[in-house]
């Protein structure tokens, strides 16, 4: 049974890492971020919430960053083991033993700073569960650092306005033509 629960986790890390979207078996789960700045830089505290109906531990979690996130106090409140690296556009928090799974009915906090600003970008959950062998996947969008964070005005509010402009400039020209 521990080689085909590591065989399984393993597979289920490499799937995480792809990206797949299926799922398996019931998994519910909620991620909430929270951002505050301290000393230019934002600080980023997710709490993980494993739903008291799963039927699946929560073994991994992954958030995409911008290449460009410089992370820094990468750390849990479950003690997983975090991977990193400055190339990479992503941080996954993995639990290095049974027991450090995020069971149902549980929550766990995750922690990384960056000079970069909030942005959407997408996150995913992998659960797992020991006696079934089944694994699922969560996925959907959170605040992580990004570059593109800055807010601009959207483009159609930019053609509105511009259009009207012309659209008094032809009036005027009209009416000056009238004279």
């Amino acid at each position: 049974m521990r080689l085909s629960r590591s065989v399984n986790r393993i597979l289920a890390v490499l799937w995480l890492l792809v990206g797949a979207s299926s799922a398996h078996a019931q998994f519910l789960t909620n991620l909430t971020v929270t951002t505050s700045v301290s000393a230019g830089n934002t600080v980023y505290e997710y709490e993980l919430t494993n739903l008291q109906n799963n039927s699946l531990s929560a073994i991994s979690l992954r958030i995409n960053v911008d290449p460009l996130a410089n992370l820094t106090n990468i750390s849990s409140s479950l003690g997983w083991l975090a991977t990193y690296q400055a190339v990479n556009d992503f941080v996954v928090w993995e639990a290095t033993d049974p027991s450090m799974d995020l069971l149902p009915g549980n929550s766990a906090r995750f922690f990384m700073t960056s000079p970069l600003s909030p942005g959407l970008r997408p996150y995913g959950i992998l659960g797992f569960n020991e006696t079934t062998l089944d694994f699922a996947f969560n996925e959907a969008q959170v605040l992580s650092p990004s570059q593109n964070a800055q807010i601009v005005p959207e483009p159609g509010s930019r053609v509105l306005i511009s259009l009207g402009l012309i659209c008094i400039a032809a009036q005027l020209n009209w009416r000056r033509r009238e004279v």
